[in-house]
């Protein structure tokens, strides 16, 4: 018995950093690692599907004796030095010291190897033994060791398979990651005749394989020719990104790097090999400055290799840029399926804005795909709904120079964007940027209403002439009805009119209909038949909120509730009582304590399709930093410039009311 120099602590380090499939793809690279042009990996089942063990054996050169403790028994114990992951430069070596080989514990209870491996010209067989009760422990007895005839390989045997691990689950989800594991390393070493048989039978890769093409490049001036394959995978590759591949003419990879069009967030995974006699003698990593040295063979500045890099990248955005077209009909359907795009009425103006908005995308995607990259619903929603505002703004030819804010485009992308605006019936953007800088400026506006006492702002003067103007604080797309603070009956009028176009067939009969409203508000979606309507109601900024303010409200809902004309079961009401804060008695904070249970923020009243919410003013406008802070961080606005306080409340009420924010 030999003791494996880590710890218990260490081994569950390594053991976090895996999955049942990590693992065993982990002991297929130890095959390949130790030289081997064929693994295999085979199983026994029974009738029920459960595994009675696995085995993966290689035709490599095995593990020599001499070898055993150093591949058995690494000293290492920090997260960051047993870290599995790809090489950088080379595919020569994957493995970590033997690492991967403690990793059964995730599927099996024991693991057996044999082990040949050739010495002077003889062959020996020996075996070890990891149990998982003696986890710290291997056994291999010296005496154990015998010469033999066969080749040298390894393989080891698993016992004890965990039941979770089934031959349904390895033949469908384990296939699928090896596939991804190892397709782009098989297609690396094809002339090779590398494999990897399952069961006897080759991995089958091609479902991965997206596009594949052969050819030829020929240096002119040298006569220096180069054999390329280009594979376009459907799935990202595990750990292993985007890359070139550079292949000797004895086909050894000698280097591999990233691709130029590498993780640009398009979903255009790919790997080009690269073969040919002029990388024999390459020096990838140096600085071609030695004339000596560059008698002996090439390097990355020499006009070769630019040359090659170049017909490369060309080559690669030609095949990128049917792909992308292609891929934008995934993206489309799936903004579609997250209600990413606005809701376009059902007619044929507004069809064909819903056309131009995804062509808008479509391109936008094809030119800068990063455009697109890591959002959340909501962003996408924010920056799909911008892109729509700005399909009606006035200055197109600098959508570029917005986007270039948010991911730097190259000059031929900036060319490309240029091009995408001359043909398209894109409406100007700086218009709709000066909006969206100017409802900075109305919520400045309102911030000074409210907290600057020397301006002597009032309800009826200011407070709701602003509101008045921008009731969008309130709700997107909806409709004024009334405010100035009409009667019901009138509202009741307008009310029906806006929706159906007809006059009210009664006047309302309430003991409250003399009361007046100061915000009305109703927004109707034609593709649910819902209406949506919001009442708000105002108050002076030095008036404290209490039961008062909060019973005013409640009597506005009762004479809409008792109103059928206000009434319908596709009709929704939300009142807004609004102030600067509550006052001492804590009648608003026990309403909207009783409220807690249906768990919306201010809400202090519920019943039926009847909200009553109490807001101050201060959480208006952080509601509003919040839901326009994608915006800002994207568009970078510059917060101190837009903003200047004025000397009264008259002229603050008629800067908001003038700016382009403004509902007029």
């Amino acid at each position: 018995m030999a003791d494996i120099k880590i710890t218990g602590k260490g081994i569950q380090r390594v053991l976090s950093k895996f999955d049942y499939r990590q693992a065993i793809a982990e002991y297929i690279w130890n095959g390949f690692d130790a030289q081997a042009t064929a693994v295999s990996l085979d199983y026994e089942a029974n009738a029920l599907g459960f595994l009675s063990k696995i085995e993966i054996s290689d035709n490599g050169y095995g593990i020599h004796r001499t070898k055993l403790a150093e591949k058995f028994s690494p000293f290492f114990d920090s997260q960051k030095a047993i870290e599995i992951e790809s090489p950088k430069n080379t595919s020569a070596v994957h493995g970590k010291n033997g690492v991967g080989r403690l990793t059964f514990f995730k599927f099996a209870t024991e693991a057996i190897w044999r082990t040949v491996y050739a010495e002077k010209k003889k062959k020996y067989e020996y075996f070890i033994n990891i149990k998982f009760e003696s986890i710290n422990k291997y056994d291999s007895p010296e005496s154990a060791v015998r010469e033999v005839k066969s080749k040298t390989g390894t393989s080891v045997t698993f016992y004890n398979i965990l039941p979770d691990l089934n031959e349904a689950k390895l033949q469908e989800e384990l296939m699928s990651f090896l596939c991804l594991e190892f397709g782009w390393y098989l297609e690396l070493h094809k002339e090779n005749s590398y494999a990897l048989l399952i069961n006897g039978q080759p991995l089958d890769y091609s479902a991965l394989v997206g596009d594949t093409q052969h050819f030829m490049l020929n240096h002119e001036d040298t006569s220096t020719q180069f054999e390329v394959r280009y594979v376009r995978w459907n799935e990202k590759i595990n750990k292993e990104f985007s890359k070139y591949y550079y292949i000797g003419s004895d086909d050894t990879e000698r280097y591999k790097e990233f691709t130029s069009l590498n993780n640009k967030g398009d979903h255009f995974f790919h790997s080009v090999f690269i073969k040919s006699d002029y990388f024999n003698q390459f020096r990838f990593r140096g600085t071609g400055t030695d004339q000596q040295l560059a008698l002996i063979g090439g390097n990355r500045m020499d006009a070769v290799f630019r040359y090659l890099h170049k017909r490369l990248h060309l080559y690669l955005q030609d095949k990128r840029k049917p792909y992308l077209k292609q891929y934008t009909d995934v993206l489309i359907e799936q903004y579609e399926q997250d209600k990413v795009f606005p809701v376009f009425p059902a007619n044929p103006w507004d069809g064909l804005r819903k056309a131009e908005l995804e062509n808008l995308v479509r391109n936008l995607y094809e030119i800068q795909p990063k455009l697109f990259l890591n959002l959340n619903i909501e962003q996408k929603k924010t920056f799909v709904r911008l892109l729509n505002l700005l399909l009606d703004s006035l200055e197109r030819d600098k959508l570029f120079a917005i986007l270039d804010g948010v991911v730097e485009l190259s000059a031929e992308e900036r060319q490309q964007m240029a091009d995408v605006l001359q043909v398209t019936q894109l409406a100007r953007v700086n218009h709709t940027i000066r909006l969206i800088e100017d409802r900075y400026k109305t919520i400045d506006h309102l911030r000074d209403l409210i907290v600057r006492k020397e301006l002597k702002a009032n309800e009826r003067d200011h407070l709701q002439q602003l509101i008045e103007a921008h009731y969008w604080i309130f709700g997107e797309q909806y409709h004024l009805v009334t405010a100035a603070e009409p009667k019901f009956d009138e509202a009741l009028r307008r009310h029906i009119h806006l929706l159906r176009g007809e006059a009210p067939v009664r006047p309302v009969d309430h003991e409250d209909k003399y009361r007046e409203m100061d915000i009305f508000l109703c927004r109707q979606d034609v593709l649910t038949n819902e209406i949506r309507n919001i009442v708000v109601e105002l108050k002076h900024p030095n008036l404290k909120l209490g039961e008062q303010e909060l019973t005013q409200v409640k009597k506005y809902m009762n004479v809409i509730m008792d109103e059928p004309q206000f009434n319908g079961a596709n009709m929704s009401w939300t009142f807004y009582l609004v102030g600067t804060d509550f006052n001492s008695k804590g009648e608003i904070e026990a309403a909207l304590d009783n409220a807690k249970p249906h768990g919306e923020p201010s809400l202090a009243f519920k019943t039926g399709q009847y909200k009553i919410y109490v807001k101050k003013w201060s959480e208006l406008i952080n509601e509003f930093e919040m839901k326009h802070k994608f915006l800002n961080d994207k568009l970078q606005l510059e917060r101190k410039l837009l903003h200047q306080p004025l000397d009264t409340a008259g002229e603050t009420v008629a800067a908001a009311r003038a700016n382009t924010a403004a509902v007029l």
